[in-house]
């Protein structure tokens, strides 16, 4: 509201509201709002004044935590950090223009342009880079494929280890881009993701590039349930080449679609939610029977000592 004499309402934001930040849209939508807040009161005659500050070269509260894979995926963006000189001049050039929402960033636009084509740059970072300059292919140059299908063509006739082989390639390639890594050869896929360095917000952004480079929908915990390149390279392959002699994986992976398929249905109607429920529960009770079967019926007496084999002999003849 009005208060009489104040000259300035500043607030600080982030860019994180603008170009968005992998496994932060709490945060991304806290500093939203502080940007449409100084535009309100602006279009309402009042002081007001937001900045959605980049990464600043001094550390804070805020990049304290974080460590150099953070840094390094802004960095592919373009996104440099702001020496504090340099950041005190862009908050007066701020103050002086006459824009309620600004923000200052220091942008690599080389870097930028070099990620033109990459699934995964800001739609509002893409406005910014500069359009390609137009090539005539060499005539013996093949075509890359690019979008979903280039993984499904690269394992098109490449079945067991060979396809396994594949899948692993390429999930360790999108893993080497995510941590900024030159090559995939650093990666080693019987290591955990988290050994291997992603976190959270990495991981999210991994989870996306396999979505963009697969079109599969895979939900988050796929990565979490299978921890390790290896492990995660054999659901792909089963979900890409359904054919493929893994039906653990291929369980796994109608089980995630299963998952989100359910979502779906999360406010429909009481029956129908009734009836799935009651066949999922079907289907789960069967599977535990068959398992348990087993373990009642055998015929393994290393575990049983010699006293419960004679009362079970006793009990047997007394009958």
């Amino acid at each position: 509201e009005r208060c009489p004499g104040l000259a300035a309402f500043v607030v600080y934001s982030s860019v994180s509201g603008l170009v968005g930040s992998a496994g932060q849209a709490n945060y991304a939508a806290a500093n939203t709002f502080l940007d449409a807040l100084a535009q309100e009161r602006s279009a309402r005659g009042l002081p007001g004044l937001s900045l959605a500050w980049g990464l600043w070269e001094q550390e804070s509260g805020m990049t304290a935590g974080l460590d150099d894979t953070a840094f390094q995926r802004f960095e592919r963006y373009g996104i440099g950090k702001i020496p504090s000189e340099q950041g005190m001049a862009l908050f007066d050039d701020a103050w002086q223009g006459s824009e309620p929402a600004v923000a200052p960033l220091v942008l690599d636009s080389a870097r930028l342009n070099a990620r033109a084509a990459a699934a995964d740059l800001p739609p509002l970072l893409r406005g910014l880079v500069s359009a390609p300059t137009r090539r005539t292919a060499a005539p013996a140059a093949a075509p890359r494929t690019a979008g979903p299908a280039s993984w499904t063509d690269r394992i098109v006739g490449a079945t067991g280890e060979r396809g396994l082989g594949v899948v692993k390639d390429l999930l360790c390639q999108e893993i080497a881009d995510v941590l900024g890594h030159q090559g995939a050869g650093a990666i080693d896929t019987g290591t955990d993701f988290r050994g291997l360095g992603l976190d959270s917000l990495t991981l999210v952004e991994l989870r996306n590039r396999l979505n963009a480079a697969t079109g599969l929908r895979l939900p988050v915990n796929v990565l979490f349930d299978r921890p390790t390149p290896d492990e995660l390279a054999a659901h792909l392959l089963a979900a890409l080449e359904p054919d493929q002699p893994d039906p653990v994986a291929r369980v796994l992976a109608d089980a995630d679609r299963m998952e989100e398929a359910l979502k779906l249905l999360a406010g429909g109607e009481r029956e129908d939610r009734t009836r799935i429920t009651n066949r999922l529960t079907q289907i789960l009770r069967a599977w535990q029977r068959e398992q348990d079967e087993p373990a009642e019926s055998a015929d393994d007496l290393d575990h049983v000592t010699d006293d419960e084999l004679f009362d079970a002999l006793d009990n047997e003849l007394s009958r």
